[in-house]
């Protein structure tokens, strides 16, 4: 997950058309690739239509399949798990993903807030979606005690999805990406 600006968290692809833009860059980065290896150009068509349909694939599959029109939830997780996505902690943000019941129980016990496990609003990610706010109270405290550091080595520890959000020049500093060669300089 990305963020941008000291206190704000900016979901990288909030805006339809921010989607769209990331399939052109992608589309145009591979199109540089495929010319400084054969000399030629070429056309790169992308239709914002066909962007934002293969995006929300999830979503036309719950239509067509169970006749289920997902409602907005923010940066929840619509319908499905809670904790799910970015979270605050007490230097920035952590991306979480809390689906399993041992997943659930890793997070407990990370955030040493075991007496959850015996709520029974919070027992399935649906049940913890649907008492989100609830649990959003719950947990805060405990999140914001800890470092992104901390929070994301106790939930690794325990078994549960964690990254620290990071910013986009922290992307481009990433050695998982130089190793890699994400990142290429195009010869001109």
């Amino acid at each position: 997950a990305l963020a941008h600006g000291a206190d704000s968290l900016y979901t990288p692809f909030a805006n339809p058309l921010s989607r769209h833009a990331a399939v052109r860059v992608g589309q145009a980065m591979a199109a540089v690739r495929v010319r400084e290896g054969s000399g030629r150009g070429q056309l790169v068509d992308v239709a914002a239509m066909e962007s934002m349909a293969a995006i929300h694939q999830w979503s036309i599959v719950l239509f067509t399949h169970q006749g289920v029109i997902k409602r907005r939830a923010a940066n929840r997780h619509a319908e499905s798990y809670y904790p799910m996505g970015p979270v605050p902690c007490k230097d920035g943000w952590v991306s979480l993903g809390v689906a399993s019941a041992a997943q659930w129980e890793g997070f407990c016990l990370a955030v040493d807030v075991p007496e959850l496990l015996a709520d029974d609003r919070f027992q399935t990610g649906g049940d913890r979606f649907d008492h989100a706010d609830e649990l959003t109270e719950m947990i805060e405290p405990a999140l914001m005690s800890m470092s992104a550091a901390e929070l994301v080595d106790r939930c690794q520890e325990h078994h549960v999805p964690a990254s620290p959000v990071i910013d986009v020049a922290t992307v481009l500093e990433e050695e998982q990406l130089a190793d890699r060669d994400y990142w290429f300089a195009s010869q001109r």
